[in-house]
């Protein structure tokens, strides 16, 4: 599958660098500064029973780049930061194994950043696509029972440490509707090379470096938006996937249920 994405995105690279002229730009840079509003929900299921859902607003700041290095190759990359306080409807288990429901609050704090390179095929003169690959990182806190106007953490809480690594396929285009206005999207399938968590259970009693290997599944993250002028506005789905973990090899103590995120938001920014 990957040798397949890497070969069609080579033959497309080549087709475009034929056309020459058809191809060109008039910028060979772009830069956009953007805030971001987004609602987050996030689900943890243990044999089919959803143990966990946590649903909520997150808000963050972001900025994107582009250098076309040869026509029709262009380098990028954005960078994002995030925080907010989500409703926790989960539960507590005794030292008996019984579950008890309860709810709370769950503060998270992160950031991500992407690299890709892609080459715009200039198919009309008003519109292009845009197959792309490259990798990315998403790393983030999980502090449960406890939200960013608390000085502490609740009875129940403790803190998560996530990072995946993953790589990224995908495809964008754009339509030019005037002098200053264009429609622009894209699609892409993020495939993970990497997932940790660990986990601090000191308010729990228990150790401070409980490490876990959550399972890896594929991603997707898709985004429609307008530019008119200088300003962007663009609306996007995010999903995040991990399968059930192992138990942690030192402890053997804690394992990570399946989980998922599921991300819905808008970005509204400059673009230069």
């Amino acid at each position: 599958m990957r040798i397949t994405s890497i070969a069609v995105f080579g033959a497309a690279c080549a087709v475009a660098a034929l056309a020459g002229e058809g191809a060109s730009t008039n910028q060979a840079f772009h830069v956009g500064l953007y805030g971001i509003a987004e609602h987050f929900t996030w689900k943890e299921t243990l044999d089919g029973q959803q143990l966990v859902k946590e649903s909520g607003p997150l808000f963050g700041a972001g900025g994107a780049l582009g250098l076309r290095v040869l026509e029709p190759i262009w380098v990028e990359g954005n960078g994002e930061v995030f925080l907010g306080d989500v409703d926790y409807d989960g539960s507590i288990q005794s030292s008996r194994g019984t579950l008890t429901p309860y709810k709370s609050n769950t503060q998270y704090a992160g950031m991500k950043l992407e690299g890709d390179v892609a080459c715009k095929l200039q198919l009309a003169p008003a519109f292009y696509l845009k197959p792309y690959a490259g990798a990315g990182f998403r790393a983030w806190r999980r502090t449960l029972d406890t939200e960013f106007s608390d000085r502490y953490i609740g009875r129940h809480g403790y803190v998560e440490n996530w990072l995946t690594v993953y790589g990224i396929v995908g495809c964008g285009g754009g339509l030019v509707l005037g002098r200053n206005s264009e429609l622009f999207g894209r699609i892409e399938a993020r495939l993970p090379l990497y997932n940790t968590m660990t986990a601090d259970l000191t308010n729990q009693g228990g150790p401070t470096d409980v490490e876990l290997k959550p399972g890896q599944r594929a991603s997707l993250y898709a985004e429609a938006g307008l530019t008119v002028m200088r300003l962007s506005g663009t609306f996007f789905v995010e999903t995040l996937e991990f399968s059930q973990s192992p138990l942690d090899s030192k402890y053997q103590v804690a394992l990570q249920p399946a989980s998922k995120a599921t991300l819905l938001g808008v970005k509204l920014g400059v673009a230069f």
